[in-house]
């Protein structure tokens, strides 16, 4: 006649601490898988962006999409005096909705099926109150009052930041950085640059192509742009269309 044999109370111990750290040991890779998809989503995004951003350019001879306003509401996002603004032609000139699209649906403003949304992000619960932007159009590109910006007077496009990620209320901010300019607005630079990518940046330049850089050859260690702001000192990037402009000032 079989016997049966059961197990014994330590038996069941050591299968229970075997399983629990198999499962500790596979958090950080999943965690590491979920932030690669979010990554490859993400600069999928941005290519779709940058083709719109150069769909603009040509049609409106040369010239760059206007800012719009630095925190825009739903409401306003459909005022026409900001139909043009980057945040509503580029993703409908990229083959998405605009923000003014989502002004009667707000919670669909943050699913993946909306270029403006960063999957990797750590969004807010508040988020519906307005629309809170993962990432920015660079607020340096123009000169304080400039409206209009021409794509030949930018020195080095390719070089030249266009949108970035940029930080929101709550996530970690760069050595340096004031974590309060991690605010969600629509305009930004380095002071609201965030590295969710392993230290990171996702940048979109002028000339319509897509890259990361190590966020500590965008961000010094004061949290501002570098400046000389391509050099061997550390910076990577160009803020401004002039090269030898100061982009903190």
């Amino acid at each position: 006649m079989k016997q049966h044999r059961a197990f014994t109370v330590l038996e069941l111990l050591v299968v229970i601490t075997i399983i629990a750290v198999l499962a500790t040991l596979s958090i950080p890779i999943v965690g590491r898988i979920r932030l690669s998809r979010d990554q490859v989503a993400e600069t999928g995004n941005f290519r779709q962006l940058g083709s719109g951003l150069l769909t603009y350019i040509a049609m409106n001879n040369g010239e760059f999409p206007p800012e719009g306003e630095n925190q825009p509401t739903w409401e306003s996002s459909s005022d026409p005096e900001y139909k043009d603004a980057w945040y509503n032609s580029i993703p409908r000139l990229s083959g998405g909705p605009s923000l003014a699209d989502f002004a009667r649906q707000r919670s669909s403003f943050y699913k993946r099926s909306n270029l403006l949304y960063v999957p990797a992000a750590e969004y807010p619960r508040h988020k519906e109150e307005r629309p809170l932007f993962g990432l920015s159009l660079n607020s340096k590109l123009r000169r304080k009052g400039q409206k209009s910006l021409l794509f030949p007077s930018i020195e080095f496009p390719s070089r030249t930041v266009f949108v970035q990620e940029s930080g929101l209320p709550g996530e970690k901010s760069l050595p340096g950085q004031a974590p309060e300019k991690y605010d969600g607005q629509t305009k930004s630079y380095a002071s609201r640059t965030v590295a969710r990518y392993n230290g990171r940046a996702l940048l979109l330049f002028a000339d319509g192509h897509v890259d990361s850089a190590d966020a500590k050859q965008v961000v010094d260690s004061n949290g501002l742009a570098y400046f000389p702001q391509v050099s061997a000192s550390g910076g990577s990037v160009y803020w401004t269309m002039d090269p030898e402009a100061d982009p903190n000032d």
